[in-house]
């Protein structure tokens, strides 16, 4: 198995602001000591840390980093991307992204948006090794405060839960389905992280 590793990397100003939403990569770790994981932005700077390994995707024989990458720019958020593999056989399996609000009254909180892993890479761990990357990422950037809505009914809602999110009521019909006119209700959640 191939080591995984968990990177951070920092951008600053408009440019990583901009990469912000928009971050792709590999997230490869190399080694099975603690990893070198690396995230790249559209147009941020790349970030690499060795902050954690860990063997997620020993079901599948491969090993999987997560990398996250962040700004300190207006509007700056973070990206979190899992992969698999190193090198040209890399491919991301999964992502998460940190909203951080701009506004001075809400610097003390962050929306989690669009956490999503490819159905292959799915019941291996990897969406909460990407929350449990970000939310670490939100501390380090002093947000004590996480909200994020999803699907009612969704296998997201009880990983949310499984992680210290709490309800707060349910959107009736917010969403429609892409595919059908079928609409959906919308779970909100959040979590004070303590700080």
């Amino acid at each position: 198995m191939a080591g995984a590793g968990v990177g951070a990397g920092a951008g600053t100003g408009a440019e990583a602001g901009a990469g912000v939403g928009a971050g792709v990569g590999t997230g490869a770790g190399a080694g099975a000591e603690a990893g070198a994981g690396a995230g790249a932005g559209a147009g941020a700077g790349a970030g690499a840390g060795a902050e954690v390994g860990a063997g997620v995707g020993a079901e599948a024989g491969t090993g999987a980093g997560v990398g996250a990458e962040a700004g300190a720019g207006a509007g700056a958020g973070a990206v979190a991307v899992a992969g698999t593999g190193a090198g040209a056989g890399a491919a991301i399996v999964g992502t998460v992204q940190l909203d951080c609000a701009a506004m001075p009254n809400q610097a003390h909180r962050a929306e989690v948006c669009k956490l999503m892993v490819h159905p292959d890479c799915r019941r291996m761990g990897i969406a909460k090794k990407l929350m449990q990357a970000l939310e670490s990422r939100a501390d380090r950037l002093g947000k004590t405060l996480l909200t994020l809505d999803t699907r009612t009914g969704d296998n997201a809602e009880p990983l949310y839960a499984s992680l210290g999110f709490a309800t707060v009521g349910v959107i009736p019909a917010y969403a429609r389905d892409p595919f059908s006119e079928k609409l959906s209700g919308t779970t909100i959640m959040y979590k004070m992280t303590g700080r």
